[in-house]
């Protein structure tokens, strides 16, 4: 994971003191002298009204490419809403729009491969550790490991082996809830420790990084429907670029309820 035992350390402070660490005031989005801020240790990449785009200060390395600003970097940066939001259904238009807007301002000339965030009611069943609603960008040189079992410790082994999207079927049953832009199909064929999946896709020919916010909503909301009708509490929307089909394609999968972090933040 490239986090190791000072990100438990920082992830364990941040618990103890009983308030949301990416909410404003909260222990990782304090602004210091001169703008920088707890939370990265930099000058924002992205700052809206409602959502800020930075550097991840405990990055992901295996896999990624280095940052062409600053080369001693992983590309890992990560998209905070400000407000405390948990599930991706109810994102206001505004978070919408600066959630697009902060792509092209934070990846410069590097270009996407990976995009996720954990969202639901029940973010212990998404696997986050910190219980705010917040994206992953990353830029990988040939595939990238992602763990999303319980983070590893000394005595925490991962439970859930990373995966590729592109080389899963996507194979499986069409599901009509009634949307119009993005397709759903169920998968039929799971990865280990994962209970439920769904691909989500659409025809636009927009790759992430130039997807209007409206297709952002529209995405949050066949979510949300999906949610509602399977009784999902909590799950991870991934996105993988294919480098043959450049689609526009979403993975959105439900971890087995005992593969699910145990340290996590509830507000």
């Amino acid at each position: 994971m490239g986090r190791g035992e000072e990100y438990q350390a920082v992830l364990a402070e941040n618990l103890a003191q009983n308030k949301c660490p990416f909410c404003p005031g909260g222990s990782a989005m304090q602004v210091l002298e001169g703008g920088k801020r707890l939370f990265n240790e930099n000058v924002p990449l992205y700052q809206g009204r409602v959502l800020l785009g930075a550097y991840n200060k405990f990055p992901l390395r295996k896999g990624l490419k280095l940052d062409l600003v600053d080369p001693n970097r992983p590309a890992h940066y990560v998209q905070v809403i400000y407000d405390h939001v948990l599930e991706v259904g109810w994102l206001s238009d505004l978070v919408c729009e600066e959630l697009a807007a902060s792509f092209p301002a934070i990846l410069g000339e590097q270009e996407l491969t990976h995009w996720y965030c954990r969202q639901g009611k029940d973010f212990v069943r998404s696997g986050a550790s910190i219980n705010h609603g917040h994206g992953h960008i990353l830029c990988s040189e040939d595939g990238c490991e992602i763990f999303y079992g319980l983070y590893p410790g000394p005595e925490i082994a991962p439970t859930i082996e990373s995966f590729t999207v592109s080389l899963l079927s996507h194979q499986g049953n069409t599901v009509d809830l009634g949307q119009q832009t993005w397709n759903i199909v169920e998968a039929d064929s799971l990865p280990q420790g994962v209970e439920c999946a769904f691909f989500i896709s659409t025809s636009n020919p927009y790759v992430l990084e130039g997807t209007p916010w409206e297709l952002w909503k529209e995405l949050f909301q066949t979510v949300k429907l999906l949610d509602e009708h399977y009784q999902i509490p909590g799950g991870v929307l991934l996105y993988e670029l294919n480098a043959d089909t450049r689609e526009t394609l979403f993975y959105y999968f439900v971890v087995k309820e005992n593969d699910c972090a145990r340290y996590v933040y509830r507000k």
